[in-house]
């Protein structure tokens, strides 16, 4: 049989060649069932394809309850993957992230300050004349957010007052 995913292409081929015409498209899916058939019976009549058919023997293996200790083990494994890799990378967005946003420059020296005047501010404030619709600032305000859960609220206001004074500096309303 043909396969079902041909029905798709067969109407967008059929509708780009035949203006108006309903009823290609199906004739052409009942042609290439035919063609299918017709092929079949030609086949068997030649001598190669001819005589008994192979019965079909599919062996299957033996189904059983898992044990409770291949589980967990299976379950361990994975878990402590999972931690390894995707942790290493969470842990170190994090820390990146709390360092950008608690420490700035003062003169010439780095020193811990408020957040309006971190690293994290200096960044937001020089692509935010590039960056300018403020629904893009509070994605990446919720992006950020999301890495560092416990400080997603000093970053939306951040965002929401750099917001504000791009919408007065280019006039957004």
């Amino acid at each position: 049989m043909p396969c079902s995913a041909k029905l798709p292409l067969i109407a967008l081929i059929t509708s780009s060649f035949f203006n108006n015409s309903v009823w290609i498209a199906p004739f052409v899916y009942i042609i290439s069932v035919l063609s299918i058939f017709i092929s079949g019976i030609i086949l068997k009549k030649i001598k190669r394809f001819s005589g008994q058919p192979c019965p079909f023997i599919m062996e299957m293996p033996q189904y059983r309850l898992p044990k409770i200790s291949v589980i967990y083990k299976t379950v361990k494994e994975r878990i402590l993957s999972f931690i390894k890799k995707a942790g290493t990378v969470i842990v170190l967005a994090s820390i990146g992230v709390w360092i950008l946003s608690n420490y700035g420059l003062s003169g010439t020296q780095i020193i811990k300050c408020e957040i309006k005047e971190s690293f994290l501010a200096v960044l937001g404030k020089s692509f935010g004349t590039y960056i300018c619709p403020a629904w893009l600032e509070q994605l990446g305000a919720c992006c950020i957010g999301f890495v560092g859960n416990n400080c997603k609220g000093k970053h939306c206001k951040l965002t929401q007052h750099s917001a504000r004074q791009c919408q007065y500096q280019h006039g957004y309303a």
